[in-house]
């Protein structure tokens, strides 16, 4: 699932708002003004999130209380109870499930307001937001091993990923993404390894890279037509990129004045789709991860939501842009 479709649904903006928030200017000054709330909700320890006509509860892995009276018997979050067969799922040999099989771009999908939570993972605090899926119902038959340190909140069955997680809540089963580290800075090495379980270069089987799309006018067209999709899948090319990329350091959310695209003038947005480049990574578990783009005005990776990382070295950015066909 593409952030920028994400993102719509991160305050219900419209996709050319989003795509205009990367050229500077009027437009992303809007892509600022909600990344502050982002960045104010993650400060405040994950506080609530209202959108629309309700309050969205974080679920914030409360302290659960067991009953003893009972050996058939769990305590949940909420002092719910939940038969021990429930509580075996997870113990039961796991089967690989398709990520893209729960989001809700499938058929009998349940609608999901947008909430945040925080959720400790080794010496950091992740921000997971709540994306919109397949029915709690089938969400439970997908659930793995327990996240370690939590309550409630699970891998995906067959997964040792934690791009994606089910939590547990009030008799409901819900899917969540990560978003990034709450912090104001730390290594995109750490989240390789923690999040998408991606420890060397071996364990990505190709990088797919398309062109930017922030000018979509018929000239912007053409030149991402010419452009086109590439598909990296030489060991050295995908050693390098994971080397530079390991080597990063993130700013956290907010920071468009560091990334600095240029302003929304036709002949700069046509700038920035030359020299901008989108990449999904695959693993070889089959995860995707389409989350950093790259800009050559710059030389520096980024992410829609403001995500921005440090400036390449000279030397990186020459390797870098020869892997990605920028010229």
């Amino acid at each position: 699932m593409k952030k920028e479709e994400l993102f719509d649904g991160f305050g219900a903006l419209e996709d050319e708002l989003l795509k205009r928030s990367e050229g500077g200017g009027s437009a992303m000054k809007k892509g600022k003004n909600y990344n502050k709330i982002l960045k104010i909700g993650s400060a405040a320890a994950c506080i609530l999130v209202v959108l629309g006509v309700g309050v969205i509860d974080w679920n914030n892995n409360k302290e659960t209380e067991f009953n003893t009276n009972s050996k058939d018997n769990i305590a949940i979050e909420g002092n719910e109870i939940v038969s021990t067969e429930q509580s075996k799922i997870q113990k039961e040999p796991e089967s690989y499930v398709d990520v893209s099989m729960l989001l809700a771009s499938n058929e009998g999908v349940t609608e999901q307001s947008l909430a945040f939570s925080c959720i400790e993972i080794g010496e950091y605090s992740a921000i997971y937001y709540k994306v919109e899926s397949v029915d709690s119902s089938i969400l439970k038959e997908s659930i793995g091993s327990e996240v370690e340190g939590t309550k409630n909140w699970y891998k995906v069955s067959g997964h040792e990923d934690m791009q994606y997680l089910i939590s547990y809540d009030r008799n409901e089963y819900s899917l969540w993404e990560f978003s990034s580290f709450q912090s104001e800075s730390y290594a995109y090495g750490d989240v390789l390894k923690f999040i998408y379980h991606i420890n060397s270069a071996e364990d990505i089987k190709e990088i797919i890279v398309t062109p930017a799309d922030m000018d979509n006018t018929d000239k912007g067209k053409v030149i991402q037509k010419e452009i086109g999709t590439t598909t990296i899948i030489e060991e050295e090319e995908i050693e390098i990129l994971y080397d530079v990329l390991s080597g990063l350091t993130c700013y956290g959310s907010n920071q468009w004045d560091r990334i600095g695209l240029g302003d929304d003038t036709p002949s700069a947005m046509l700038e920035q789709v030359r020299k901008g480049r989108y990449l999904t990574m695959v693993t070889t578990q089959g995860m995707k991860i389409d989350s950093l783009k790259y800009t050559g005005i710059l030389g520096m990776f980024y992410e829609y939501s403001g995500i921005a990382y440090n400036a390449l070295t000279p030397e990186e950015k020459s390797a870098i842009e020869k892997i990605l066909n920028i010229k």
